[in-house]
């Protein structure tokens, strides 16, 4: 039975082929210095980079550059981050990438004013966020996570073997979010999959554990056609848009998938992607 419950997610979504013309909207309503946060140089190559800064120098805004986010970011670039925020008092961070830029951002957002270590305080202790916390927006270049529109941060402490997730509340959940499907076309096959194994692995994991609720059922039930797509990873715009909103619905929660891994230096879709094989072996 699904019961009483109330529903609202604060991250405001600009979906399609124009969608990067909502940054432009978003960007008055922020102060004049932007951490822009990326990985690992590919939005340089495919010039998405280029037209977001663009639109950020026309709004007037000041760019202090962030870049070389790795899968599973760790303490260490968190830090790193930190420093760079606070160095350059920047009022926004915009994260450009996949779901560990996004989650990333989200740990600087918060961490950047923490008096204390926020490793310690935020993903050992799993305290709430009390402190100062810059708004972050996202511009989704690869699917797979969700993290573009919840309050996930996926942190990775090399020194203590130790991959830690912790879900914050409203305030840390991205102020905007950018969905270009069209983004996704320089995307290798490889990558592409491997984001689509990490969706189905999020909507399995919600499929056969919790409560009985039909409605939700009925959803993923409908998502799993996406496996007929999967074979289709060509430039087809249909077929990139499915991915895109599936990500979204994936991202309204992560479980049990999210920390195996842990600490490798395999990207999360490709480890799910492993555990879903060596499951179906299994059975």
């Amino acid at each position: 039975m699904l019961g009483d419950f109330s529903y609202s997610n604060p991250t405001k979504l600009y979906f399609g082929e124009h969608s990067l013309e909502g940054l432009r909207k978003e960007l008055p309503a922020y102060g004049k210095n932007v951490l822009l946060v990326y990985g690992g140089g590919s939005i340089r190559k495919n010039g998405i980079y280029d037209r977001v800064v663009v639109i950020l120098k026309a709004c007037g805004k000041e760019i202090v550059e962030d870049g070389g986010v790795m899968p599973n970011p760790t303490v260490e670039k968190l830090y790193e981050g930190c420093r760079r925020a606070r160095e350059g008092k920047v009022e926004l961070i915009l994260a450009v990438g996949g779901g560990s830029v996004c989650d990333y951002a989200k740990a600087v957002s918060l961490s950047a004013y923490c008096e204390e270590d926020p490793w310690e305080k935020y993903y050992l202790r799993m305290e709430d966020a009390d402190n100062k916390i810059i708004p972050v927006g996202c511009v989704l270049t690869m699917v797979g996570t969700g993290s573009e529109m919840n309050g996930g941060s996926v942190i990775t402490h090399h020194g203590q073997k130790r991959k830690i997730g912790h879900v914050f509340g409203d305030n840390v959940f991205p102020k905007f979010s950018i969905l270009n499907p069209v983004f996704t076309f320089t995307l290798p096959k490889y990558q592409m999959t491997a984001g689509f194994f990490d969706i189905m692995s999020h909507i399995l994991e919600q499929y056969f554990s919790g409560e009985d609720d039909n409605t939700s059922d009925y959803i993923m039930e409908g998502l799993e056609r996406m496996e007929a797509y999967m074979r289709e990873l060509g430039l087809v715009i249909s077929v990139r848009e499915l991915g895109v909103t599936e990500d979204m619905l994936d991202g309204i929660a992560d479980g049990s998938f999210l920390m195996e891994g842990g600490y490798k230096t395999l990207t999360h879709e490709e480890i799910v992607g492993i555990l879903k094989e060596s499951m179906r072996a299994r059975t």
